[in-house]
């Protein structure tokens, strides 16, 4: 079931569903390690939403899964657009 949540976040987030993917799975002691933004929960999700609002095509192929416990760990291919070549990105 774990895999499955942090899957449909990541979906959610990728389609630009941001509020929906917060309002459904993010806890309010939310914490995040992403050096571009503090550590605050309401900063990524800005973030997202002006990375949704820029790339509105952006896609996200979930390669691997894989769950121990309460830690998830994804492999992904994103592209912001089409005509991006795309990155590989892994989700903790």
């Amino acid at each position: 079931m774990i895999t499955h949540s942090a899957q449909n976040f990541l979906q959610l987030i990728a389609s630009g569903k941001v509020k929906e993917a917060y309002d459904k799975y993010v806890h309010k002691d939310f914490k995040h390690h992403n050096a571009w933004y503090k550590g605050d929960a309401e900063s990524l999700k800005k973030g997202m939403e002006e990375n949704a609002l820029a790339n509105p095509h952006k896609t996200l192929e979930i390669k691997h899964t894989v769950a121990e416990e309460d830690l998830v760990v994804t492999h992904s291919y994103i592209r912001q657009n089409p005509n991006d070549k795309g990155a590989v990105v892994i989700h903790i």
